[in-house]
């Protein structure tokens, strides 16, 4: 009978392990080809879709577009609003158009940061009030 020594012993250890991890790398190697197989096979797939789909989105879009135009057409009413005040005419449009003015070139900021305009007229102090984008306001003498 053969006597291992701890040495021996310790060494078919390391070589069991050495065995055993070179079998698990594989392992993994070969499911992480796969995997990357998988992926570029359904890369491929939404490639092929995708081409495919922005011709038929834009068609509907075109669809929708167009009907779009053709309701706002069909609402487009022209409204005006003008207070009349002690011998005075103040119309709606001028006081927007005098706000822009001011959030253009007073405060020179884009017209395209504009969101929301809202203008509190009050005739008795000949004076509006407006509030531009739930921030800036001011006043307008009338």
């Amino acid at each position: 009978m053969v006597k291992k020594t701890p040495i021996t012993e310790t060494n078919a250890i390391e070589n069991e392990t050495t065995e055993v991890k070179s079998q698990v790398t594989e392992e993994i190697k070969e499911k992480a080809t796969k995997t990357a197989k998988k992926a570029t096979a359904k890369k491929a797939a939404t490639k092929a879709e995708s081409a495919e789909e922005p011709k038929k989105a834009t068609r509907s879009t075109a669809k929708k577009t167009t009907a779009r135009k053709t309701t706002a057409k069909k609402t487009a009413v022209e409204e005006t609003v003008i207070l009349q005040f002690g011998g005075r005419e103040i119309n709606e449009k001028d006081l927007t158009a005098r706000v822009k003015e001011i959030w253009t070139e007073t405060l020179g900021k884009k017209e395209s940061d504009l969101k929301e305009i809202q203008i509190y007229v009050k005739p008795e102090e000949f004076a509006a009030y407006y509030v531009v984008n739930g921030e800036v306001t001011g006043s307008i003498d009338l």
